[in-house]
């Protein structure tokens, strides 16, 4: 998506955000399945993300422009930051742990969305706003 805003075609940001809807259609989809061994918590938060996504998505098709693909690219690289998870290494000198990491063993997200003091993430755009957990 980040390509297809920084070219600023029409076409190419419509197929972008198609490959993105159907990749947030198949995590509602698997979200949604009882076999899902993902916590009940969690799952109800990506599922209003995910129903976010639609809802923005469906505005993006119906009017691209760039600035509102941004959005769209904050969600997915926070997401993916979230997730983005390795063991905390401890210096072989000290015995000390890397703080380049958080307590849960991420590394800082690839990019900020605007931090509020309660511990959300938040990013508004055409009156919208989304809030996610950090």
């Amino acid at each position: 998506m980040k390509a297809a805003r920084d070219a600023n075609d029409r076409e190419e940001m419509l197929s972008a955000i198609r490959v993105n809807w159907r990749l947030w259609t198949i995590i509602q989809a698997e979200l949604l399945d009882p076999q899902c061994s993902v916590p009940m918590d969690v799952r109800t938060n990506v599922l209003s993300l995910a129903q976010f996504i639609d809802k923005h998505s469906v505005e993006v098709i119906g009017k691209p422009s760039p600035k509102q693909l941004d959005v769209l690219i904050s969600i997915n690289r926070e997401l993916a930051g979230g997730l983005f998870t390795l063991p905390r290494p401890q210096s072989q000198e000290t015995g000390q742990t890397d703080r380049t990491q958080d307590e849960g063993g991420r590394r800082p997200p690839v990019e900020q969305i605007a931090q509020t003091g309660s511990g959300f993430a938040e990013e508004t755009s055409a009156g919208s706003s989304v809030r996610i957990s950090t």
